[in-house]
């Protein structure tokens, strides 16, 4: 783009000049497009967990599984809930301190707080699905396999939860230093 193409569409782009609520609108943190996808997420989520919650006792035996099983996979469908919900208003409002070097700091703090609850609530919801579904079976060397397999899946699964938390929280620990560098 030459130097003359540039200044014309500079020129046009003064032309639609946006108010000062059009452009606060456009700024809002409740706008932004990522916070709409976590919000869609948290919705879909509640709605499956919810789904799961009303229907398992139907549809997966739930009468006939041991009481234990039943509170222990409830507990765990609500702690993931609860999760996700922390994490969309931790999200939603983002803390302000006296300096952005403070912000961060805080926010920080609370990813990790966050970071311990989510893969927590992960890993205990994991593992009550697992113990919910092999409460009330005959187990043979075959589905010992099988329940293996579904363990080290979790497992698997936990770590990488944690390796995607630990690098959240490592950027905003390398923003931090990168201002105090400044």
């Amino acid at each position: 783009m030459e130097l003359d193409e540039l200044k014309s569409s500079w020129k046009q782009s003064a032309s639609n000049p946006k108010s000062r609520s059009e452009l606060e609108a456009m700024t809002e943190i409740k706008n932004h497009p990522k916070l709409k996808r976590i919000r869609t997420k948290l919705v879909i989520e509640v709605i499956l967990l919810t789904v799961l919650l009303v229907v398992y006792r139907d549809i997966f035996d739930g009468v006939e599984k041991p009481l234990w099983a039943n509170v222990l996979l409830v507990t765990g469908a609500v702690l993931f809930v609860l999760n996700d919900i922390g994490g969309y208003m931790l999200t939603k409002s983002p803390l302000v301190g006296a300096s952005i070097i403070e912000s961060i700091d805080k926010m920080s703090t609370k990813l990790r707080r966050l970071s311990r609850f989510s893969i927590f609530s992960m890993a205990i919801f994991g593992a009550s699905v697992i113990l919910f579904f092999i409460s009330s079976i005959d187990m043979s060397p075959e589905k010992y396999w099988i329940v293996g397999g579904m363990g080290l899946t979790l497992i698997v699964m936990t770590y990488m939860a944690y390796r995607n938390w630990s690098m959240r929280i490592a950027h905003f620990e390398q923003t931090k230093r990168e201002f105090e560098e400044i």
